[in-house]
């Protein structure tokens, strides 16, 4: 009795793009938010929200500041820990070459982006 093997299948030489889940890449989002948020109070600055190491650091800063300032309330971190933690969101997968994906967070949290006098 010969039995024989099943046919392997072709080994994988390409792996499908997959996005990242939401969940896993959260610090990095941060920043890519804090980034977003401050370019659209100022938008006359050359900013790069998708690349935040390539950011000036002092603009970094700032925008990080803003990002952890309760001076309206309840800050934006805080918000997005909010948005993170409800299962449905942290579950997502999620485009991080596209600004318009953060836009769409940002405007979830309520960041209008209105310019502060």
């Amino acid at each position: 009795m010969n039995e024989s093997l099943p046919e392997r299948p072709a080994p994988h030489t390409e792996m499908p793009e997959r996005y990242p889940l939401l969940s896993e890449v959260i610090l990095p989002l941060q920043a890519m938010l804090a980034l977003r948020f401050y370019h659209r109070l100022h938008p006359d600055e050359s900013i790069d929200e998708l690349h935040p190491m390539d950011v000036e650091r002092s603009i970094r800063g700032k925008a990080m500041e803003r990002w952890l300032d309760e001076e309206g309330g309840v800050a934006l971190s805080a918000r997005f820990r909010a948005y993170v933690e409800d299962v449905a969101h942290a579950s997502e997968h999620i485009d991080l070459s596209d600004v318009s994906v953060l836009d769409e967070i940002l405007n979830a949290i309520g960041a209008t982006g209105e310019t502060v006098h």
